[in-house]
């Protein structure tokens, strides 16, 4: 689709949306969830905040649908703090939030990561995978922190056990810290490095499935991790 019929499209499904409101229909998460899909074609992150505003107004729960939509959402707007706060929402602890499985939790984050691997692919303009590698970064930090803070151990423990996610996570930090031109992000990105080298699965010297730029990035943060621990 064009975007002009792409913002066309989202101003039909708002429109139809407050047509029910005004005869008298209750919302419900599905119909949320449409707007939600609307926004996502597009990567109107305003758009889709204004829907989040409204559902937490008429008192609607996110749903795994929803999580979906916001998936798709932060893939187009290369915006992951936008999913993790649906997550978030999802997992806070109240009688209506219906927490997502530890599997479910980390296939869709991963899905996100592998996206954003996935555009890396098809660029090699320097500014927009410095970009995208920035956002890779934010993704890991922003869901390993809200495990933490909600002290989702079993879903730590799958993410720990997920080599394609940190090691996407960890190349990402290597190449920042080896592009950025800015001190304080190359200091970030090799405490990062180092924070993710640490996880057990990259002790195993034994991979078989990990590519010649993983390896390179694992030795180089390995490297850092020691340097770090001497000092």
């Amino acid at each position: 689709l064009m975007q002009t019929e792409k913002e066309d499209m989202i101003l039909k499904v708002f429109l139809v949306f407050q047509e029910m409101k005004n005869v008298g229909m209750l919302p419900d998460v599905a119909m949320y969830n449409s707007l939600l899909r609307a926004c996502a074609v597009t990567g109107n992150i305003e758009r889709a905040q204004s829907v989040l505003r409204r559902m937490e107004m008429d008192g609607i729960v996110p749903n795994r649908g929803t999580l979906k939509e916001a998936v798709t959402l932060a893939k187009n707007a290369r915006r992951s703090e936008f999913a993790l706060s649906i997550w978030a929402t999802m997992h806070k602890k109240t009688s209506q939030t219906v927490p997502l499985k530890p599997k479910v939790s980390v296939e869709m984050m991963g899905d996100l990561m592998n996206n954003y691997a996935s555009d890396l692919q098809k660029t090699s303009n320097h500014e927009e995978r410095i970009v995208i590698h920035r956002e890779m970064m934010n993704l890991y930090q922003g869901f390993i922190s809200k495990l933490e803070e909600f002290e989702l151990h079993d879903t730590f423990e799958e993410i720990a056990c997920n080599l394609t996610f940190l090691l996407s996570a960890l190349k990402a930090a290597v190449s920042c810290e080896y592009h950025s031109e800015v001190d304080e992000e190359k200091t970030r990105s090799r405490e990062l490095a180092c924070e993710i080298v640490g996880f057990e699965i990259f002790q195993n010297e034994h991979h078989t499935d990990i590519d010649r730029a993983g390896k390179k990035a694992i030795q180089l943060a390995t490297d850092w991790l020691y340097a770090f621990e001497i000092s």
